[in-house]
């Protein structure tokens, strides 16, 4: 069973056509297969987020390319769960896929029940409570100590 959550871009596909078309365009490429696809569409709360994204074998997140735009904080959420995760080389996503290449689904090669969570606890770590309040007292420290 597949799983997927699409939802409409408030901005960009308020109508919800794009949305329906994608999922048109998935179960059809799934009926072609021994799988089923299983799509919910509404916006969750934090804690079913939470569970849908620890309920699935992978966590993949594809996004346009879009040059020049910022990163993109969905990836929080899925750092959140022990589930392996992909991503596509959307510039959104540089920030992930520069220090894990392993994380990039361009370079992903096999089966997914072979990735480990080595990479989404690199990032967890990186981005903790604790490291961010470490660096910032070490800011502050060195500030301190310089006057």
């Amino acid at each position: 069973m597949q799983n997927q959550h699409i939802t409409n871009a408030y901005w960009g596909d308020k109508n919800s056509k794009s949305k329906d078309s994608v999922i048109n365009k998935c179960h059809k490429i799934m009926s072609l297969g021994k799988n089923n696809l299983m799509v919910t569409s509404d916006f969750l709360d934090n804690k079913s987020l939470l569970k849908f994204l620890s309920q699935n074998d992978l966590n993949v997140f594809l996004y346009d390319q879009m040059p020049g735009r910022g990163l993109s904080s969905v990836i929080d959420w899925a750092l959140s769960v022990d589930t392996p995760l992909l991503v596509n080389d959307s510039y959104m996503f540089r920030h992930i896929t520069k220090e894990r290449p392993d994380m990039s689904i361009v370079n992903y090669k096999g089966d997914y029940k072979n990735l480990d969570l080595d990479s989404v606890k690199y990032f967890r770590q990186k981005w903790s409570n604790q490291n961010l309040r470490d660096k910032f007292y070490q800011v502050l420290t060195t500030i301190c100590n310089s006057n």
